[in-house]
């Protein structure tokens, strides 16, 4: 089965069915705040790896992506972001919007092509930076 046919009709409607994966899937409730990336402090933390793991999550987040983009007559060649981090949604981003997708290492490899940049070669290219 495709996750793409079963996703809701309208954009609104993707993001309510979105945030509701989010909410069931992804938020801990921990028994001791832990300091977030903003550096603040919170008991709840949202693992979007985790509520995002099944296909048809990551396809709903992805065309979500895609519907934003649209709404405002953006138009990319290809998307990618620093890997890990990254990484499932280049992936996914550019599987449902048939676009190119590429990773951004913190340092190369020290091997092979040595790269900084793997996947797509975005010289000149539109790109999402996610």
């Amino acid at each position: 089965m495709n996750p793409l046919d079963s996703l809701p009709d309208t954009p609104a409607e993707r993001r309510s069915a979105l945030l509701a994966v989010l909410l069931n899937k992804g938020v801990t409730e921990l028994a001791e705040p832990v300091e977030l990336s903003s550096g603040a402090m919170s008991r709840y933390f949202i693992d979007g790896k985790k509520a995002l793991c099944a296909g048809a999550d990551l396809a709903l987040a992805c065309t979500c992506m895609l519907d934003v983009l649209a709404e405002r007559s953006i138009s990319v060649d290809a998307v990618g972001g620093l890997t890990l981090g990254a990484d499932q949604f280049a992936h996914g981003v550019a599987v449902v919007g048939g676009l190119e997708w590429f990773v951004v290492r913190k340092q190369a490899k020290g091997r092979g092509t040595n790269k900084f940049i793997e996947g797509a070669d975005v010289n000149r290219k539109r790109v999402l930076l996610v």
